[in-house]
């Protein structure tokens, strides 16, 4: 299980989390007029745009949106949050002058949608070297995260493998 944090939490013990389970949940660090305002500002593009990724893996009841900040101006405020930016600078930094997205997502995962298999996310990467990574995500939970709305699914200390 995931260790949960207050959002008033220091850095560095979430920092420790990550490094040790390879996740950690942020408990309303976001405001709910900021998350509110991202999702009033995607749900139109939702309703036009959201299953032109439909596939097996993908599922065929979740809508995705891709390049969200072309998209929402609110989004902008989680992507750059400093809590964000602090983690990615303390796990990347030490190892790259500099960082930058790589992917900027919404999901919007349907009631009775299929669970996506496990996989890992950076294993695109054609190599490994212990003790750098090469990449985190920040996920924001704009609704609670539930099995039963297809939360992800974290394997504690699978990214030591």
């Amino acid at each position: 299980m995931l260790q949960t944090f207050d959002k008033n939490t220091d850095a560095t013990d979430i920092v420790d989390a990550l490094k040790r389970d390879g996740g950690a949940i942020v408990a309303n660090q976001a405001s709910n007029e900021l998350v509110d305002n991202v999702k009033a500002e995607l749900r139109p593009h939702f309703e036009r745009e959201g299953h032109k990724f439909s596939n097996d893996f993908n599922g065929y009841k979740t809508r995705r949106l891709g390049a969200i900040l072309a998209l929402s101006r609110a989004a902008a405020e989680l992507i750059a949050h400093h809590r964000v930016m602090e983690i990615a600078d303390a796990i990347l930094k030490p190892h790259c002058e500099n960082y930058r997205i790589g992917s900027c997502t919404a999901i919007e995962i349907s009631p009775g949608e299929n669970a996506q298999e496990i996989h890992r996310d950076d294993s695109f990467y054609p190599i490994k070297i212990p003790g750098v990574e090469f990449q985190i995500s920040a996920m924001w939970a704009l609704d609670d995260f539930t099995a039963e709305n297809g939360a992800t699914c974290v394997i504690p200390g699978s990214h030591k493998q």
